[in-house]
């Protein structure tokens, strides 16, 4: 007897025996029929990227041939010597850019990766969408990938550049990796093979992925290939070879052929099975008969064409494909248009052909290579793809440059034709065919045999609901809008059906978080919702939502009760869905006779059947119309967590949940509805809306009335004897309380049923409970239940005479964190009470509430409008819907809009060397002037006398520190020991400022007058006098050649102690009283600030001097300091200058100031934001200057790559900022928020970096080169400024985008205070309005001043209840509008400062104006006194906001 480890092991041997037999099985068993093309992806020369845009390309017989586009190289950067053929080429647009956050590719891994890759990764996303099939559903499935590439433009000339390799070089360049990038993204498990048999490559693969479908190896497979030219030597070799054609025209079997003309695109198929195409109703475009491969052997010379062997691979495709020869129409040639290979290729082709005999069949002969040149490692896809059309369309394209026939074809002998029309195809017998040859000059040649698709058979389906649901998603919601606009006009000449295309764009399509859907009854609604969800706009069968990655909704069924049935419930839903039928069916089987007529002429009667309504009836037929109902959700993918029945309700979620067997639940809900009629002959029950207290004071003195459920707050059921119920339903209808009676024919939790109790008891005994699998909120508790509460016949008896807890049940959900509440019921009931409770919650904003069917509602539209709202707020579904199960036909829709911007190697391929060498000289002489400038400085200037300058302001903070903590009486004494929040609280610290003085301590630490461990301070000794006075008088001497730093300096001392303690604003440190006069000083006037400016004004003079026009934009030019000095150098130059700033007060002066410069713009720009969505064409600048603005902003990495995209090629930046962080700016500058406010990796609670941190953040942001002045070692370094020059890459535009349009920049001119003719038209209208329509009248005057202010589209003025600072009103706007109005309104004295914070709508504040006395008199008009509208003084404003303080301050500096 053997052990039982050994038998263990003896079991072991013998499945591995099984397995082996059943792979062996597997592995032989291998198809053997055609193979279906169901889908391509595509990019061609001409901007072609969809099937239909290529067959327009043949039927118009156009060429897509044209000069060396200056993107790739120019002429001069070639030898001289070459022919002209190296001129020419068909090229694809935008190589450069790319989508990478789509594919999980960072910016850098991106511009490292040959734009080859990019293309396979796009191409092979549109490709399967094309199919129909959704790329992300590939996950550890057996797809398989076929590439064919050859050229290594990219990543040769990144080799060539041995310091810039970076970790991505090998990965982006490997021809290897183009098809595992694309698996490693879809997460395929298929083969991935890249493969390089030159010229005929792509189509190699695609007899490779043939092999491998047949095999099994994969069950869906992409192939194709890919080609690009990015750098001349391949070019340069070709042409010096005589392989290309001198006038760049491919004139193939022309007796004139003298060469092919290079060409670049990628296409790739999607392969299936024919067998599995059809059963899945794929679209299928043709038919892979067959195809073979062979090898030139040893011929005339490595690369020259072998006759024999291009006949014997054609002969080998025949015989795989198992179709005559004389049975194939037409032939796609390899057909380079060269005088020793069209001979060759052509007397091959009509000896395989059998055309070389008397009699033959015609054949026709072309090559695409006539249109869009030789592809390449692509060429043999491409030619697949020009048979597509010819094979689909049946007509065979003509074929370009054939004028005289090749005299070294033997034409007279064949029976083939070169097509120069297009021409019908040959009437031969059976389907249509075509042959494609690809051969490469390693000797590698391929063939393969297409057939014309079969006719899709028409299965016959079952009915359809007249909604359909249609859905459509993308990563952004500006892709989501594109994809709809373009969706749109695919539906309107769309030929298949609504079912179709609602069916392939939720199968065939990955769904990302930007979401649309439709409930559409046809093409042309579904149409219109699509262009309203591109606008923006509303439509009534359009939802639109956002399903957050990672966060998923949790959902609760509800089971509606009795009183919601109604006659023909659901009949739609049996008609058209399987899931919904079949449950039927299963139900009415089990119900038997125990329903009189049948469950299905109850539930389908027509409308008047009043059988319903009877208990006996009316419980069973509801049972299994929610149970259906429940099955069909769960079968759209949606799985409750939590269920919840009302009542009968109960029954249906206790068998969802896997509690009560079908059949067992199916008798005791019929037993349960026989009893209650029986015991309800005098019993009703009505619904009462009031709240529980009101009822129970009116039924305590009734004998049988009782509540039945508790709804909602103001919802009850009161059940009882009719004879007590109906005289109270009429009490409360006379107290003005709502009461109707239910549509149940009995009276349920209540007194009532209590001689039945026994005989239900009895019933449910025979129940064979189980336990469930979902949560369930009990009826008696509202609560979640025990598996064992409900599985005990004590349970169903209690249900049936205890009241419904609803409103607890609902309460309960809502802690459980329920988002979205399904009703499975035959009309929305539930819903309605339960939002009374999620109102009271305050959950209504985070609630959905969800329907299945409608009484007297159309058919499916509820269901089709509930799975829409479903799809959008990112619950789990199956994409097929109410599609599924019928024709499953796919059909055409756009593939994805890809949101492209430029990523390119600074050591890939560059266009135009010789553009780059004189930029360098450019640089050079700018590096010259700025050399020589910043030694030079203003007159007067003595940098080396900065330090000790320096110093001495240090010695002032301290000095001013030391004064602040003895006046509050802080480290008074020895050895004092404090917390750091002891002293903010001492001294009043307002919040913002207290990493400031923590700095402040900080500093007198490292003095050694105090010490700090961890959070605790101590003063050795107690804090002496520091002789302020002495400190202030030393700055002034220190400073007397530069007054306005001192002035500045002095007054931020005064001002100190208040800014700190909150009770003045930190602005005042700057605009004293509002006045201007020391902030113009500080940026224009000091002397370190003018050497600063004569440094950008030489750096823009050294420029503008070496071309002509310049385009300069300044960003934050503010109140102009730079500017003036800048547009001084300028002065006689055609430079256009564009003076912008983020306020509009900032632009009004400057407008003023600089009124007799010309050739100077004005616009309104946000450091923080996208220049394109601010109206900003990228590339659209020489020089961006920004002055003391960039260190401002909260991310300094972004602004800097929003200001290169603004620069063209070579474009330069000009940077002037502060680059040390001085003691003394703790006590002035420091003490602004924008000081205070980085939110960047660069810097920690300091706004400002030193030159070497410019330099690394400057060269991350793609900038080539970056300097700075003054140089290291200069005197001038000790100002702490630098002027930091970056130059852009000498490239395509950094910051071009593909297919987008964008507005030329441009500044609407602020409204000026004199009337324009409609602010004219709208006084005359007050001017004459009755007193009743005077604030109407002056409404519609602030609401003309406000669409001026905001630039905002006059078609989409502000309502009269937004909030103004809500829809883009500043506190600078706030100003302009203030003087606007009352100009408008001759208001003398002006308005309230406050006018916008204390009026914040256009309504409130035309009220008040239109309420004002004395309009048009000098009498100032205040605004309310409750709300502190008089205009404030210089010694009032620290009880105003920093807003205010800054509105107030701007406006002094409009006056």
């Amino acid at each position: 007897m053997t052990s039982s480890a050994e038998q263990i092991k003896n079991a072991l041997l013998e499945i591995r025996r099984l397995k082996r037999e059943l792979e062996d099985k597997g592995t032989s068993d291998h198809y053997a029929g055609p193979i279906a093309i169901v889908g391509t992806g595509l990019r061609l020369p001409g901007g072609i990227s969809d099937l239909e845009g290529f067959e327009a390309l043949l039927d118009e017989a156009r060429n897509e041939i044209t000069e060396i586009p200056p993107t790739r190289w120019r002429q001069e950067d070639t030898p001289p010597d070459l022919p002209k053929s190296a001129r020419y080429g068909a090229f694809l647009e935008h190589v450069d850019m790319f989508d990478p956050e789509f594919f999980g590719i960072s910016g850098t891994e991106a511009a490292s990766m040959d734009p080859q890759q990019r293309l396979v990764l796009e191409t092979g996303w549109e490709a399967l969408e094309n199919a129909g099939h959704a790329p992300n559903s590939f996950a550890n499935k057996p797809l398989g990938i076929y590439l064919g590439m050859a050229n290594s433009d990219y990543g040769r000339s990144l080799l060539s550049d041995i310091p810039a390799i970076d970790p991505y070089f090998t990965s982006g360049s490997s021809f290897s990796v183009a098809s595992g990038r694309l698996a490693y993204f879809l997460g395929s498990k298929g083969p991935a093979i890249s493969l390089d048999t030159a010229c005929s490559s792509s189509l190699v693969a695609v007899q490779l992925a043939c092999h491998a479908l047949q095999s099994g190896e994969c069950d869906i497979a992409l192939a194709g290939g890919a080609n690009l030219i990015l750098s001349p030597e391949v070019h340069v070799n070709f042409s010096r070879a005589n392989m290309l054609a001198n006038d760049g025209l491919c004139k193939t079997f022309d007796d004139g052929a003298d060469g092919y003309v290079r060409g670049e695109g990628c296409v790739l198929f999607v392969l299936r099975r024919l067998e599995d195409a059809q059963a899945d109703g794929d679209i299928i475009l043709a038919v892979i008969r067959g195809s073979a491969v062979n090898q030139d052997g040893r011929s005339n010379g490595l690369t020259a064409p072998n006759g024999p062997a291009q006949e014997a691979v054609i002969k080998s495709a025949l015989k795989n494909a198992n179709v005559k020869a004389d049975t194939v129409g037409y032939i796609e040639a390899h057909g380079t248009g060269t005088p020793l290979g069209d001979p060759i290729e052509m007397n091959a082709l009509a000896s395989a052909y059998g055309r070389d005999k008397e009699g033959a069949p015609p054949l026709f002969v072309g090559s695409v290579k006539t249109n869009i040149g030789h592809l390449e490692s692509a060429a043999g896809a491409v030619g697949i793809l020009k048979c597509i059309v010819a094979l689909q369309s049946g007509r065979i394209p003509a074929h370009l440059n054939f004028k005289t026939p090749n005299t070294h074809i033997e034409w007279p002998s064949y029976s083939v034709q070169v097509p120069v029309d297009a021409e019908p195809w040959p009437d031969l017998d059976g389907p249509r065919r075509a042959g494609v040859s690809s051969f490469g000059f390693s000797g590698t040649n391929a063939h393969l045999i297409l057939e014309q698709a079969p006719q899709a058979k028409h299965a016959v389906t079952e009915g359809s609901l007249p909604c359909e649901v249609f859905s459509l998603s993308a990563r952004t919601p500006e892709a989501a809008s594109e994809l709809a606009r373009r969706t749109a006009i695919a539906i309107d000449k769309a030929h298949g059906s609504l079912a179709d295309l609602c069916f392939t764009a939720a199968e065939g399509r990955a769904h990302f978080q930007y979401r649309f859907a439709v409930a559409a009854r046809d093409k042309t609604e579904l149409s219109a919702a699509l262009r309203s969800a591109a606008s923006s706009q509303h439509h009534p069968s359009l939802v639109a939502g956002r399903a957050i990655s990672g966060i998923r909704p949790k959902v609760a069924f509800l089971f509606t009760g009795q009183g919601a049935q109604h006659p023909g419930m659901g009949r739609s839903l049996y008609e058209t869905q399987s899931v919904y039928r079949n449950a039927i069916d299963e139900c009415a089987e089990l119900l038997g006779n125990s329903v009189p007529g049948g469950l299905l002429s109850i539930l389908h009667a027509e409308k008047g059947d009043t059988r319903v309504n009877e208990p006996s009836v009316a419980q069973p037929a509801l049972f299994a119309l929610e149970y259906a109902l429940a099955k069909l959700w769960i079968s759209f993918g949606i799985t409750p967590d939590a269920l919840c029945g009302h009542s009968l309700g109960e029954f249906v979620a206790a068998t969802i949940a896997g509690i009560l067997p079908l059949q067992d639940a199916l008798l005791l809900v019929a037993e349960r509805g026989r009893l209650s009629a029986e015991a309800a002959a005098d019993g009703m029950m009505a619904s009462v809306f009031s709240d529980v207290d009101s009822i129970s004071a009116l039924i305590e003195n009734t004998n049988s009335v009782e509540i039945a459920a508790y709804n909602g707050p103001n919802n009850h059921v009161l059940s009882g004897h009719s004879n007590e119920l109906e005289p109270l339903l009429s009490r409360f209808t006379e107290m003005g309380i709502r009461a109707e009676p239910l549509r149940i024919a009995f009276a349920a939790h209540c007194a009532l049923v209590d001689p039945v109790l026994s005989r239900f008891a009895a019933a449910a005994e025979k129940v064979r409970f189980q336990s469930g699998a979902i949560p369930i909120v009990s009826n008696l508790t509202g609560r979640i239940a025990e598996d064992t509460e409900f599985a005990t016949p004590s349970h169903w008896v209690n249900h049936l005479r205890r009241p419904v807890r609803f409103t607890d049940s609902i309460q309960n959900l809502c802690d459980l964190g329920t988002t979205h509440f399904i009703e499975i019921g035959p009309h929305p009931v539930l819903s309605a009470m339960a939002a009374e409770t999620v109102e009271k919650l305050g959950l209504t904003d985070k609630t959905v509430f969800l329907s299945s069917l409608r009484r007297d509602g159309e058919p499916g539209l509820e269901l089709a409008t509930s799975l829409s709202r479903a799809y959008v707020d990112g619950l789990t579904m199956r994409p097929t819907w109410l599609s599924k199960g019928k024709s499953n036909r796919r059909s055409s829709l756009p593939t994805y809009p890809f949101e492209r911007t430029r990523h390119w190697h600074p050591s890939a391929p560059q266009a135009g060397i010789s553009n780059a060498l004189q930029t360098d000289a450019v640089w050079k002489r700018l590096t010259t002037s700025l050399d020589r400038q910043s030694e030079r400085g203003p007159l007067g200037f003595d940098a080396a006398a900065y330090p000790e300058k320096w110093q001495a302001l240090a010695d002032l903070r301290c000095a001013l520190v030391i004064s602040l903590l003895r006046e509050d009486g802080l480290f008074a004494e020895d050895g004092e020991e404090r917390s750091f929040s002891d002293v903010n609280k001492q001294m009043h610290v307002t919040e913002g400022l207290v990493p400031l003085v923590r700095r402040w301590l900080g500093a007198l630490a490292d003095r050694g007058d105090l010490v700090i461990e961890n959070d605790r301070i101590t003063a050795p000794h107690k804090l002496a006098d520091p002789e302020l006075p002495s400190a202030i008088s030393r700055v002034k001497t220190m400073l007397s050649d530069n007054l306005p730093l001192c002035d500045y300096v002095l007054h931020c001392a005064n001002l100190l102690g208040r800014v700190v303690k909150g009770t003045a604003s930190p602005l005042e440190t700057l605009f004293p009283g509002g006045d201007f006069s020391l902030a113009l000083g500080l940026y224009e006037r000091s002397t370190t600030m003018r050497y600063m400016n004569d440094l950008a004004a030489t750096a823009i003079e050294s420029l503008a001097a070496t071309k002509p026009n310049l385009a300069i934009l300044e960003a934050g030019a503010g109140t102009g300091g730079t500017t003036a000095a800048v547009l001084d150098a300028l002065d006689g130059s055609q430079c256009a200058y564009t003076f912008t700033d983020v306020s509009d007060l900032f632009l009004d002066r400057a407008r003023d100031r600089f009124s007799d410069h010309k050739n100077i713009k004005y616009a309104r720009f946000d450091l923080e934001s996208s220049p394109i969505e601010q109206g900003f064409a990228p590339s659209s600048f020489d020089i961006v200057l920004a002055s003391n603005a960039a260190h401002a902003v909260r991310n300094l990495p972004e602004t800097l790559n929003y200001l290169r995209s603004l620069l063209r090629p070579s474009g330069v930046l000009i940077l002037v900022e502060s680059t040390t962080h001085f003691a003394w700016f703790d006590v002035t500058t420091g003490l602004i928020e924008g000081w205070r406010h980085a939110e960047d990796e660069l810097r920690d609670d300091l706004a400002l970096i030193d030159k070497n941190k410019w330099q690394g953040a400057l060269l991350n942001a793609g900038f080539k080169t970056v300097e700075s002045w003054p140089r290291t070692g200069s005197a001038a370094e000790s100002v702490g400024q630098h002027l930091i020059v970056a130059r852009a890459p000498s490239d395509v535009p950094s910051g071009s985008t593909t297919d987008a349009i964008l507005p030329i920049p441009q500044f609407i001119e602020a409204p000026r205070l004199e009337a324009a003719p409609e602010i004219s038209a709208a006084l005359k209208v007050i001017a004459n309005a009755l007193p009743g329509e005077r604030t109407k009248a002056i409404s519609e005057l602030v609401r003309l001043r406000v669409v001026m202010l905001l630039r905002r589209r006059t078609d989409r003025p502000p309502s009269d209840d937004e909030r103004l600072r809500d829809i883009g009103l500043d506190s600078l706007m706030a100003v302009q509008l203030r003087n606007a109005l009352a100009h408008d309104l001759e208001i003398d004295a002006g308005l309230p400062m406050s006018l916008v914070f204390d009026y914040p709508t256009i309504g409130t504040m035309a009220e008040f104006l239109a309420a004002a006395n004395n309009l048009g008199t000098s009498t100032k008009i205040d605004a309310v006194p409750s709300y502190g509208t008089e205009e404030n003084t210089a010694t009032d404003l620290t009880n105003m906001t920093d807003e205010e303080v800054e509105a107030l301050l701007l406006e002094r500096l409009k006056r």
